[in-house]
């Protein structure tokens, strides 16, 4: 709104207080302080009214949308184990199992972990895991995995584990030739 319009709105709320309310002239009964204070307050509470309505007049409101997306994520604390089935000895050996090698993980809160294993050497042992040997012609040690996640996901500041079983059949290395048998597996987490 504009001053001139305010200045006009002002002044018609001026004359139309004064002429609602009995002032007696200046000298009729109130001292000369106390006419002048009586129309200082009506002059203000005019003035107060004058900008509450132009205030009022120039109020507005708008919408603002908040949102965000939180990421399922799921991240390895861990990022190395070993595993090592030692002396595989043909004569005298069995199946050998190694239980809870640890990589510890996290995921955000109530997300559930997939975990996903990949051998190295997996071509050469229909699919499964497996050990390659020295050589030209190397031999390979079929063994088994078992991952066994620690539960779902509860914020990067709890951290679970996933338990590593591994196990190698006598039946894989009785017939196979001496020397040093490795691996790489690597291991996925998903969220």
């Amino acid at each position: 709104m504009n001053m001139r319009v305010m200045e006009r709105i002002v002044k018609d709320m001026l004359l139309k207080v004064q002429a609602n309310i009995n002032l007696p002239a200046h000298g009729r009964g109130y001292s000369e302080r106390e006419y002048t204070m009586k129309k200082i307050m009506i002059i203000m509470v005019v003035v107060l009214v004058a900008a509450l309505a132009g205030t009022a007049m120039a109020a507005g409101t708008a919408t603002l949308s908040v949102s965000a997306s939180v990421v399922g994520t799921c991240k390895f604390s861990t990022n190395n184990g070993t595993i090592s089935f030692g002396d595989l000895n043909p004569d005298t050996g069995t199946d050998i199992s190694i239980t809870n090698t640890s990589i510890t993980y996290w995921c955000t809160k109530n997300v559930n972990p997939g975990f996903v294993h990949d051998s190295t050497h997996k071509t050469n042992c229909g699919g499964n895991p497996c050990m390659q040997g020295a050589g030209a012609t190397p031999d390979y040690i079929q063994y088994a995995l078992t991952l066994t996640p620690g539960g779902i996901g509860a914020g990067p500041s709890t951290i679970r584990t996933l338990t590593v079983d591994a196990t190698v059949l006598k039946t894989e290395y009785a017939n196979k030739n001496e020397g040093a048998y490795s691996d790489t597996v690597t291991i996925t987490i998903t969220p």
